[in-house]
């Protein structure tokens, strides 16, 4: 099988994630790398393996095998770079954002065109399994019409005025640029709506930087020593703030930042929207909401603690729902007719060595039978000890009146 040739434009951290990636899709091969300098760039191909490399990227565009070309370079050359691939007919995946103006946007979408190509950007947040859920849920109708999106993505790797990365003086935005646009992707990825107006307020805090005399990468470089640096001026944003629309009637609201201490990344999308319940339900609490909340700091044990307990107070409210339970809610509200529906809200918890990630999946409405069963057979197949039949007995009876909310928002 004939191998698609690929070339890569940067050589810092994201030219390193696109060539492991494009190694293991295993039809494509990546035969060149393309460098601020050539002996940037062939160290880069020497730790890499590829066979060429150069400081200048123009000299790939006129190799004829090469079919694609992937983009890693500083924001700036996003647009000279794709624009100059696709007048070379070679198709292109640029990293965001694809252009920095709508000038340079509009020219780079006819051109693709014209030429029948490939122009594209990637956005990886799109791609959690939670968030492809969620969006199946609200193509499926499970979310009704969505009222309002709030959000954050904050970032705390630039908060001192040492602090440095090329992104700092890297065309007319920066906090946006880079992060912002990952939470609008994201937001109208899952509700299949567009932002079509906005009103945004931008901050500098930082209006002078100790720029590094030499080539730091992303997430390195903390401490330097005064000669080791000089002072520059900075134009681009530390801080956004933004308000916008989403159609004829949502409304949103989103605030990103690289300056807010204790946040290494972290992104959080929670949307309100007006659910039906289905149909032989009688619960008139309609009104419902859903979190994304995707967070890469190391969470505390107090806090895994807290994911732990919620994730099986919910599984056992799930079970004893399935299997009959003692359904004293009725008996309460005087209803007669029959035990009330309950809403149980399960979370998918998902932990890993750099933190965890938590989202709020699915929204299940349970009508409780006439019939109560005991716990006896249900609790020794859970397996507890003594004292945890008896609490568990009283989990059982007061389920139906409980509406299961997770503890980590507090945290």
């Amino acid at each position: 099988m004939e191998k698609t040739k690929v070339a890569v434009f940067g050589t810092g951290f994201m030219g390193r994630v696109h060539v492991e990636a494009l190694r293991r899709l295993g039809n494509v091969e990546v035969v060149a790398i393309a460098g601020r300098t050539a002996e940037n760039a062939r160290a880069f191909a020497v730790t890499n393996s590829i066979e060429r490399s150069t400081g200048d990227y123009r000299e790939l565009l006129a190799d004829p095998e090469i079919a694609a070309v992937h983009i890693c370079s500083p924001n700036a050359l996003h647009f000279p770079m794709a624009k100059a691939t696709l007048e070379a007919n070679k198709h292109v995946l640029c990293e965001k954002p694809l252009a920095s103006t709508v000038a340079e946007a509009v020219t780079m979408a006819a051109l693709a065109t014209d030429k029948k190509l490939a122009n594209c950007t990637l956005y990886n947040i799109r791609s959690y399994p939670q968030v492809q859920n969620i969006r199946r849920m609200r193509e499926a109708g499970n979310f009704g019409q969505i009222y309002a999106v709030q959000g954050t993505y904050s970032q705390d790797w630039l908060l001192y005025d040492t602090d440095w990365n090329w992104r700092v003086e890297s065309g007319p935005s920066r906090t946006f640029a880079d992060i912002g646009t990952h939470w609008c992707d994201l937001v109208e990825h899952v509700t299949g709506l567009r932002i079509t107006s906005l009103c945004a307020d931008l901050q500098t805090f930082h209006t002078t930087r100790k720029k590094p005399k030499g080539s730091v990468e992303t997430f390195a470089g903390k401490t330097f020593k005064p000669a080791e640096y000089e002072v520059v001026p900075i134009v681009t944003e530390d801080f956004g703030a933004m308000t916008f629309r989403m159609g004829p009637t949502t409304r949103g609201a989103l605030t990103v930042s690289q300056i807010s201490a204790g946040r290494k990344t972290g992104c959080s999308l929670r949307y309100s929207a007006r659910t039906v319940p289905p149909p032989g339900t009688r619960n008139s609490r309609t009104n419902s909401g859903s979190d994304i909340a995707i967070h890469r700091t190391r969470s505390s044990s107090r806090t895994q603690r807290c994911c732990r307990s919620q994730r099986k107070v919910t599984r056992i409210c799930r079970v004893a729902t399935a299997k009959g339970t003692t359904t004293p809610s009725s008996k309460l509200s005087g209803d007669s007719t029959g035990p009330s529906p309950i809403v149980v809200r399960r979370w998918n918890i998902r932990r890993s060595k750099t933190g965890f990630a938590k989202c709020e999946y699915s929204t299940r409405w349970w009508k409780a039978p006439k019939r109560a069963r005991g716990c006896k057979s249900r609790v020794r197949d859970l397996g507890w000890p003594r004292l945890g039949k008896v609490l568990t007995c009283l989990v059982y009876s007061v389920a139906p009146m409980v509406i299961f909310r997770p503890c980590s928002d507090r945290v």
